[in-house]
């Protein structure tokens, strides 16, 4: 009957009229009601009856699988309720930004997420894969129970050897990235069992796991990378090179700029920068791209890149000088972005505290009128962070501080640099820092008359979300400051109620603020 209707829906009932023969049922005794004279309402009568008679009549499916096995009993506590509703507004999008320090925090007191959020959770960390190892402590047994039911969510590992074979590549690069922390040589030895047969995408993310536990037992198979067809893979291979002192790669950088750059002395220091002729097969190899750089010519590009990899203590114990004696001489120089640049990333990739003390501040504003790192997949953003934390843990708060304004006018982009560098801090923050910068925002602030300083105005988010929120009280002044209806209390306000969440989202999770 069904195809019947179908018929003469397509054909149209002014050229054929529905005829079919109803069976001896109650769906026939319906059928038989239909007003033949009306042959579109029949049409659509019987269509609409038919479909709903074929609906009702149908049986569930039947799932054969065997059921799930049950999740085991968690014995890791859940959080309070008033942690669980701060999770809540956060994945709802409400102060997400605060949402790694809530997941350490919890971890840290040991307890777990309500199980009302886990899908979410969960789904999160399939989106953003920066906050996978801060969600993993915290999803408890039904977390990693409730994963293990879907595929999308198999970052969280369960069995290594299965995952490693069939799991995503986010799950197993975390596999990786796990195992480089505990056993490096381990890790390296399983990657190579597959190297082989993996695309240019996975490559390249097991490549950077080799940033954990990176040491002179990686380097030969970080050497054997170079080899690979792949620009990426070898981009990867060479800036973890690049980071061994010893490496042959740095060698052979060495050998490439010692000639390039001549210190000499004729009346006063300055620097003699010669351009490298060509590019080479051995140098593609080494990761050197024969591109433009923005801003700079195909051939000073070239030599930036050789600099990148040099470590930066080379040229300080070849010419028997300082860092710092060298950034001097070099801001005279017409290369001055060039060869600050140039030796800001070896110094973050070689970890040289003494160079990155030396060089934060020139780096900070040269950022402000450049960009020269997009090649090498380096922000200005995350040159002078990282190299901001290569300083000691120690001094980091010191050397930012002195930069800071001391005098009674309070924060601006006029204090040598120190502003720019307290917005790349970005690191839970001592009370007695945190009670300077409080300080240097209020009195800026009462000294604007209202006119707006919008480089301040943007960062007093950031800065909420690292100062101490013990001090939330005391930055409640700020308000007293700030006239209505200006630009300042509108940041104000958004600055304090972000500081006034953190107090409290830390509290209920009994973590000391």
């Amino acid at each position: 009957m069904w195809q019947d209707v179908v018929t003469a829906a397509l054909v149209g009932t002014e050229r054929q009229s529905l005829t079919f023969t109803p069976p001896n049922n109650k769906l026939g005794e319906l059928l038989r009601r239909l007003d033949s004279t009306d042959a579109e309402g029949s049409l659509l009568s019987a269509a609409g009856a038919i479909a709903l008679y074929q609906k009702a009549g149908q049986l569930p499916v039947k799932d054969s699988q065997p059921l799930p096995k049950e999740c085991e009993l968690d014995d890791q506590p859940c959080c309070s309720s008033r942690a669980g509703h701060h999770l809540d507004l956060m994945l709802n999008g409400e102060y997400k930004e605060l949402l790694p320090e809530w997941l350490a925090a919890t971890a840290k007191v040991g307890k777990r997420v309500p199980d009302l959020n886990l899908p979410d959770l969960l789904e999160l960390g399939r989106k953003q894969s920066e906050l996978r190892e801060a969600i993993l402590p915290v999803l408890g047994k039904r977390g990693y129970w409730l994963a293990s039911q879907n595929l999308d969510w198999n970052y969280v590992v369960g069995d290594v050897k299965e995952t490693w074979q069939t799991g995503s590549r986010a799950a197993r690069k975390l596999i990786l990235k796990n195992l480089r922390a505990e056993n490096p040589s381990a890790a390296r030895e399983r990657l190579a069992t597959t190297w082989a047969s993996e695309g240019a995408k996975e490559k390249v993310a097991f490549l950077e796991t080799f940033q954990t536990g990176l040491s002179v037992e990686d380097e030969p198979f970080l050497e054997a990378a170079l080899d690979e067809r792949s620009k990426e893979v070898r981009r990867v291979a060479a800036q973890l090179l690049a980071r061994l002192p010893k490496s042959r790669l740095c060698l052979r950088m060495i050998e490439r700029s010692r000639s390039l750059l001549i210190f000499k002395q004729e009346g006063e220091l300055y620097l003699e920068v010669i351009l490298p002729e060509s590019c080479d097969k051995a140098m593609s190899r080494d990761a050197i791209e024969s591109k433009v750089i923005h801003n700079l010519g195909e051939k000073a590009g070239w030599l930036l890149q050789m600099l990148a990899n040099v470590p930066p203590s080379f040229w300080c114990s070849t010419w028997k000088t300082n860092p710092a004696q060298l950034i001097q001489v070099v801001d005279r120089s017409d290369w001055q972005s060039l060869l600050i640049k140039g030796w800001a990333i070896a110094a973050l990739r070689h970890q040289d505290s003494d160079w990155a003390e030396a060089i934060l501040p020139t780096v900070s504003k040269l950022a402000l009128v450049s960009r020269l790192y997009s090649y090498l997949l380096l922000t200005d953003e995350q040159l002078i962070a990282g190299l901001i934390e290569v300083l000691p843990r120690d001094h980091r708060e010191a050397f930012i501080r002195h930069l800071l304004p001391s005098n009674s006018v309070g924060l601006s982009s006029k204090d040598q640099g120190g502003f720019h560098l307290l917005c790349y801090y970005r690191e839970p923050w001592s009370a007695e820092f945190s009670h300077a910068v409080l300080e240097g925002v209020y009195l800026y602030t009462e000294n604007s008359n209202g006119v707006p300083y919008w480089p301040l105005l943007l960062a007093l988010k950031e800065f909420a979300c690292y100062i101490t929120p013990s001090l939330t009280h005391k930055a409640a002044a700020l308000s007293t400051v700030a006239k209505e209806g200006t630009p300042w209390m509108n940041a104000i306000n958004e600055f304090l109620a972000i500081l006034q969440f953190r107090y409290e989202m830390l509290q209920a999770l009994g973590s000391k603020s």
